[in-house]
């Protein structure tokens, strides 16, 4: 008998803790925006385990869907819902798009004739051969998804973006954001784009050529809509030994400089027509620059941000984030699973609305002057990404954060400026020298100083990393990020108020 009781009392005290457990997650209740956070993370999880050959039926899809309304309730029955249905939709998603890539490995190997579309500006491969990537492919009737790289001889022929082609060639296995590869193709144009979007934008480039001598013409360019295909090999060096490759590179930071400066001078007078003239900018960039993935996510962000500056609905930095990764995932898998521009524009990204809110708020009583929010922006940005650049590339610029600082600032001038001089370069040929000197006196200085920061002693090293480092290292940023977000409840608020437009 003592046995026996000494036992019940022993289950007891082990039971306790577990009968405590499941009363608090059945009795918590989650907010509808934790709910969603969980479910959009479940869904790139799903999505990137379909990539290392996860698979799911229909049915738990369909089991999903159908339990979905559990999600109102809000208690752990909807936590497990989001997960499971996040999970589901992200397999399924990424089952599709690999089954209908398959065909490109039939195809592997063979000389094929094939039909699309030029997705951007064609470039010189140093083998003397044109090189650019066609989309919207159609192989023997049949469309095929994501995109091929091209290189072949066009000879007298000009290629231009938007152009429809017929090309025949070789087939192998493509890498990293495109599926497949063809080199020395035979090379035929079906149709000439002429948008009146590629009028105007072969236009302004014409205008800005006018305007302005190389190298400062094609930098200022790589700063207005990221055209960085015409640079000389001695500037682009120079980029990248400094760590600014990424300025004449097309990503969000131009679309939020265009969105901030329309938001900054009209919205005084009117909301309406502020909310109508960004949407109207956001398009005519994406059209000029083309949908690649740091700019699909800064439309998702910025668009979002104008619906929720508009109707006064605060939206939170966090949940921008995980609804444009997941909507720019969910519409091009590719791009969470090779593209590592895609990687790269998030990590920016989260440090310039996640980190440097958080800087700020816990070091800065008032809101700092829109010079100190560059920088600060701009140190966030490159502690999230070097980790990968490094690990990547097996480079280090340890001259990058300095550069940076320096450059960075100045690009929103710089891209005005150059608008301008092109402007000139189109309407007023005959002024063209007063519209020009600005834009040409501050890229030639843009130049000077990544030049003379580029001959630096040992401005880029060799330096090797492995991944378990690289996620090591950012372990470390999340637990910090986490402590500074927990110190202080004022500085949750001045968090929770941050906008992306501001």
């Amino acid at each position: 008998i003592l046995g026996l009781e000494v036992n019940t009392c022993c289950n007891l005290v082990l039971m306790n803790p577990v009968v405590s457990l499941l009363r608090w997650a059945f009795d918590r209740r989650f907010r509808r925006t934790t709910l969603i956070l969980i479910g959009l993370l479940f869904l790139l999880v799903g999505l990137e385990a379909s990539y290392f050959g996860g698979s799911i039926s229909l049915t738990w899809v369909g089991t999903a869907v159908a339990l979905s309304p559990l999600f109102f309730r809000r208690n752990i029955t909807s936590l497990l819902v989001v997960i499971t249905l996040g999970l589901a939709l992200g397999q399924w998603r990424g089952q599709v798009v690999l089954n209908n890539a398959a065909p490109y490995l039939l195809l592997e190997d063979k000389k094929v004739t094939m039909q699309g579309v030029v997705q951007d500006d064609p470039t010189y491969h140093e083998s003397g051969q044109t090189e650019f990537y066609l989309y919207k492919i159609v192989h023997n009737g049949k469309s095929l998804p994501g995109k091929m790289r091209v290189r072949g001889f066009t000879g007298a022929t000009t290629i231009s973006r938007g152009d429809e082609l017929k090309v025949s060639g070789k087939i192998r296995d493509g890498f990293g954001s495109y599926q497949a590869a063809t080199s020395y193709a035979d090379i035929k144009i079906l149709a000439v784009n002429q948008s009146p979007i590629e009028d105007l934008r072969r236009s302004l480039f014409a205008g800005v050529y006018t305007a302005l001598p190389e190298p400062q013409s094609s930098l200022g360019l790589g700063f207005l809509v990221g055209l960085r295909t015409l640079l000389p090999d001695s500037l682009l060096e120079i980029l990248s030994i400094t760590g600014l490759t990424h300025i004449v590179a097309v990503s969000g930071y131009n679309l939020t400089v265009i969105v901030r400066l329309v938001r900054r001078f009209i919205a005084r007078y009117s909301k309406f027509l502020t909310t109508a003239g960004c949407l109207f900018l956001i398009a005519l960039f994406v059209s000029m620059t083309g949908l690649v993935p740091s700019i699909f996510r800064a439309t998702v962000v910025a668009t979002l941000s104008l619906a929720a500056w508009h109707y006064g609905r605060p939206i939170k930095p966090l949940m921008l984030l995980m609804i444009s990764s997941g909507v720019t995932a969910m519409v091009n898998p590719y791009f969470l699973w090779v593209d590592i521009g895609w990687w790269l524009s998030f990590l920016a990204f989260f440090g310039v609305l996640i980190i440097a809110p958080l800087i700020t708020a816990r070091w800065f009583t008032n809101k700092p002057n829109t010079i100190l929010q560059i920088l600060i922006e701009t140190f966030s940005a490159q502690l999230m990404t070097w980790p990968l650049i490094v690990a990547t590339f097996s480079q280090m610029s340890l001259v990058s954060m300095l550069a940076n600082l320096v450059i960075t600032p100045l690009i929103p001038l710089a891209m005005l400026l150059t608008f301008i001089a092109g402007l000139g370069g189109v309407f007023l040929t005959e002024l063209i020298g007063w519209f020009a000197w600005p834009a040409r006196l501050l890229l030639k200085g843009i130049i000077d100083a990544i030049d003379l920061m580029s001959q630096i002693p040992y401005a880029l090293v060799e330096f090797e990393m492995g991944y378990l480092q690289m996620l090591f290292i950012y372990g470390l940023i999340m637990v910090l990020t986490i402590v500074l977000w927990s110190r202080n409840r004022q500085l949750n608020r001045k968090f929770e108020q941050y906008n992306v437009l501001d």
